[in-house]
């Protein structure tokens, strides 16, 4: 699992929540847990200034650290509240890496993972990825008292 901090201005952070708020309230996909996006947030919002901005920060974060031959199969927002619920699951099948942007309300409730019967829950702040393997298992913390925004991306490796 690898971390890295302060990705963005907070202007763009701000917008981001903004396109988020958009999303889950007019495009809510029915098939997922509740306040989720449909996963092709990439290609919708691909000629968003700020969204562009995420994009390349985020490009540049993994094909720097990570690997060049990475490449967006699918992205989505995901809004944890009060009535949210959600369950331990993997990416195993979809991708071959995971990672979750921490965008707001996210400080100190970051992703929880299950090793075994042991369980860690990672502590994050805003403006902060993670990447990890999409084999591990994680879910997203209950609701804490504000609404959490993230965004969550799969790679998969370049033909």
């Amino acid at each position: 699992m690898i971390t890295f901090e302060n990705l963005l201005p907070k202007q763009i952070t701000d917008q981001l929540v903004f396109l988020i708020d958009h999303e889950i309230t007019n495009h809510l996909c029915l098939d997922v847990p509740k306040y989720q996006s449909f996963n092709n947030m990439h290609v919708k919002h691909k000629d968003d200034q700020y969204f562009k901005l995420f994009l390349h920060e985020l490009l540049n974060q993994i094909k720097t650290n990570i690997s060049d031959q990475l490449e967006i199969d699918t992205c989505w927002f995901n809004v944890c509240k009060q009535d949210s619920q959600f369950v331990f699951h993997t990416h195993e099948n979809a991708s071959n890496c995971t990672c979750v942007f921490f965008v707001k309300n996210c400080t100190g409730n970051g992703t929880i993972f299950q090793f075994d019967n042991s369980f860690l829950q990672l502590q994050t702040q805003d403006n902060n990825l993670i990447v990890f393997s999409p084999t591990l298992l994680h879910t997203i913390p209950a609701w804490q008292g504000l609404d959490r925004y993230t965004i969550a991306v799969d790679f998969i490796m370049r033909n």
